[in-house]
Order: C-alpha cells, then structure tokens, then sequence
C-alpha cells in the first residue's frame, strides 16, 4: 500500500486521476497558528495509537478507511517506505470555513524527497480529514511571470442573501492549491459559497443543501465557445465520476492560445452552443457536481488548449472584486479568501 489520501471535508476537483477516503477524531483548541492539535495528532498517529484515533473517527470515516486494521496497514506501509520524520522544515495551522487544518512539510529517513501530512478538525473536535504524502512542487510554468493581459471579471454574480463566494483551492503554491502540480491546471481555482463558516446546510448529504448548488456561471469576458458537455449525471454525495473529470463543461476562447474552462456544471444547465459568441456576464451554466468533483463547486482555469488534460495553464487575474472587505483592482484571489464582485456604480 503506497501512502494514500485520507479525505473528509475536503473538497476536490481535478481533470487528473485523484484518490480520496476519509477520516476523524479529538477535540483539541482550534486557533489560527496552533500547532499544538495537529502535533498531537501527528504524534498519536506515528507512535501508533490508533485505537484512540479510530474511535474519534466519525461513522463515515471508519466506513472509508475499512477498518482500524486497514488504518494500521497504511501506517505501516508509510513506516516501511520512509522512515520516521528526522528533520521538520515548516509548519502551519489556519482557521478555514469551520475547520481547523494543520499540515507538516518534513525530511523522513528513507524518502528522497519530503512527505506533507495534513489534519483537519470540525467545530464538534472531530478529525474530517487527514493525508500523508509525497509533498510536490509546484509545476513549472512558462507563464509564472505573465502579468494580467485580458480583463476578466468573476465568473459569478454577487450574492443578495447571506454568504459570499469563497477560494477552497486557489494560489500559486501547493499548500493553498494542490491544482498547482498540475501543468495545465497551474493556475487553476475551485469556488464555492459559504454562509456561517460552511458551503452547505444540515448534514450536506443531498446536493440542494450546498450553498452553490444551482447558482448562475457567468462569462468573465467576451469570447467564443468552442466547446460544451451537458448530459452527464450530477454525483450523489460520496460519490466521483473519475471517467469524466471534468464533467458537464464549457470552455470559451478568451484569446490566442487562452481557453476557459468551466467545469462540473449542473446536468442540463448548459446555456450556450459551440461557436456561440458571449459578452462578459452572460450565464454559461449552473454550479453543479458532475465529473471528478466531491461536492457541488466551480472549477476555473485557463490553458493554452482546449483539450482537457493538455497544454499549459495560464494566470488568470480578475479586475474590481471584494477580498476579505478589501477592493482589488486586480489579483489572483487567494485560498481561504470570501470574494465578490465589486457592486456596479449607481
């Protein structure tokens, strides 16, 4: 068994093969930049206590996981691969939406290369997610130094109710952006709507409790559709459709040598056709959770092609948006950041 991805409430979307399976556990102080909850966990984890990890974990994740054997087998196979932690090269903890994260970058005896472990803990004290793997740098990119050549505008609208569309993965490092190994999804966001610290509502088991659900995607600028996929199912929760993973998509040329995808879209959302010119703001589709998707979210990016899983991503620089209550006349938003448009002028 390779180390694997242990995964709750974290959200995913990807064109590239992925692996996810949950896990959870103690109730421990969940401040931004303590250390010590995730330390803990690490620690209980590498000295084996399992069985106290193990009944922390909630239902879902033990169903997962398969068993506190199987649990033990994957600490094994990492004990067996690298070695124990020699040498710690850095350490964060953060408050996002309700969840405590904590992730580890550190040097192990047999690796060539070092291993990032992550925790995250739920407001209740449970652990809803947990990974170990080979930490990536991010892709090379040709593009890193490009600077905003087109005017693009978020892809959504700003919300009249209560919450604010919020960066799950976005930024140009792998801890903000695991996309960012990725050559063509370099540059790559997954949006989602927040309200009261969550994206959904109740125990987010059904589609209509994600706050997304539904909502309009717009066309950041003008451009041409070259492209759209409509048909293909919305994934229950719990559930990926790996075979399609970018499900229901449309991908509009902004440019020489830029397309825009839009991908997981609801089924029969799609509003526009294949060569269909489209002015800024115009609706493409709406947010749904079909393809390589955990829950109901945008994915955007920008490449060179529009071949999924080709070419090279580009950065994609937005104009006149809300960060955290700060207007940005121009930038690149960041994970863990609410967004909104700017309100246009009366």
């Amino acid at each position: 068994m390779k180390p694997g991805a242990l995964f709750a409430r974290f959200l995913f979307s990807t064109f590239l093969p992925y692996t996810a399976v949950p896990l959870t556990a103690p109730a421990y102080a969940q401040r931004d930049g303590d250390h010590a909850p995730g330390q803990m966990l690490t620690e209980e984890f590498r000295q084996g206590r399992l069985t106290a990890l193990w009944h922390r974990m909630t239902p879902e994740m033990q169903s997962a996981i398969g068993s506190e054997q199987k649990f033990d087998q994957l600490r094994q196979s990492i004990l067996a691969q690298f070695g124990g932690e020699v040498a710690l090269i850095s350490q964060q903890a953060m408050q996002f939406l309700d969840l405590y994260l904590y992730w580890r970058i550190a040097i192990y005896e047999k690796g060539s290369a070092p291993l990032i472990t992550q925790w995250a803990v739920d407001k209740e004290g449970r652990v809803s997610g947990f990974y170990v793997r080979l930490h990536q740098k991010p892709a090379a990119s040709r593009f890193a130094d490009e600077g905003p050549k087109i005017r693009l505008h978020l892809p959504f609208a700003a919300l009249s109710n209560n919450g604010q569309w919020y960066v799950y993965w976005g930024g140009r490092t792998i801890e903000d952006n695991y996309h960012a190994a990725n050559v063509s999804e370099r540059f790559a966001y997954d949006f989602v709507i927040a309200r009261d610290g969550k994206s959904h509502v109740g125990d987010g088991k059904r589609l209509d409790d994600y706050h997304c659900w539904g909502q309009p995607i717009l066309a950041p600028a003008s451009g041409t559709v070259v492209q759209i996929t409509e048909a293909l199912p919305d994934n229950p929760i719990g559930t990926t459709d790996k075979a399609n993973p970018g499900g229901n998509h449309v991908v509009l040329r902004l440019g020489d040598k830029r397309y825009a995808f839009f991908a997981h879209l609801q089924r029969g959302s799609v509003r526009v056709l294949p060569g269909q010119k489209l002015h800024k703001g115009q609706e493409i589709g709406q947010c749904g959770n079909s393809g390589n998707s955990s829950e109901p979210h945008l994915h955007f990016h920008i490449q060179t092609t529009p071949v999924i899983g080709t070419g090279e991503g580009r950065p994609a620089f937005f104009r006149d948006y809300i960060a955290d209550g700060d207007h940005i006349e121009t930038g690149e938003p960041l994970r863990g950041q609410s967004i909104s448009p700017l309100p246009a002028p009366r």
